[in-house]
């Protein structure tokens, strides 16, 4: 809401701890949808803190709305140096890498990603589709069972087993 900018903009004004502020206005930003000016805020934030896991995650996401998976990427890894326990930097950086086809990449996140958070059915979803992208027909059997394992509620998982399940042909 307008009232919701006008008092992230108060804050930036009079709060003390300016990287708090600009990483405040940065989602009030995101919220209303105003991508650029969150990544602005985000990057503001950061020329004050460097290392502020929050606004190199938030900006990373500003990255992705803004069609910019490159920036996204590298803000993950900036991101990934300061915390690698950091899961949902680890997922969302393997699903980047997913969607510009680097699957040996992708995967590579995801199973650092499930090292750090074992019950992660998005995850061994991702797995699996990266699998089927190289014709790794057996693995991607293996991974999308995993995730349907964990999750049988999710309707991606549970959509893309039924797919799995209708087209690949897994030597008994």
């Amino acid at each position: 809401s307008d009232a919701s900018l006008e008092a992230a903009d108060l804050k930036v004004l009079l709060e003390d701890d300016k990287a708090a502020a600009y990483v405040y206005r940065g989602l009030v930003n995101m919220e209303r949808e105003n991508f650029y000016d969150a990544a602005a805020d985000f990057e503001t934030a950061l020329e004050a803190e460097p290392e502020l896991k929050e606004a190199l995650f938030d900006l990373a996401l500003a990255q992705e709305n803004l069609d910019k998976p490159d920036d996204a990427i590298k803000t993950y890894d900036a991101l990934l140096a300061v915390d690698d326990k950091f899961v949902d930097a680890w997922y969302n950086r393997g699903r980047l890498k997913l969607s510009k086809e680097d699957y040996k990449g992708a995967i590579s996140d995801f199973e650092s990603a499930l090292k750090i958070e074992t019950i992660n059915a998005d995850a061994y979803n991702d797995i699996a589709l990266a699998c089927f992208k190289q014709k790794k027909y057996e693995d991607a059997w293996k991974y999308i069972n995993f995730a349907a394992e964990q999750s049988s509620t999710n309707p991606v998982v549970k959509e893309n087993h039924e797919k799995f399940a209708a087209c690949v042909k897994v030597k008994k």
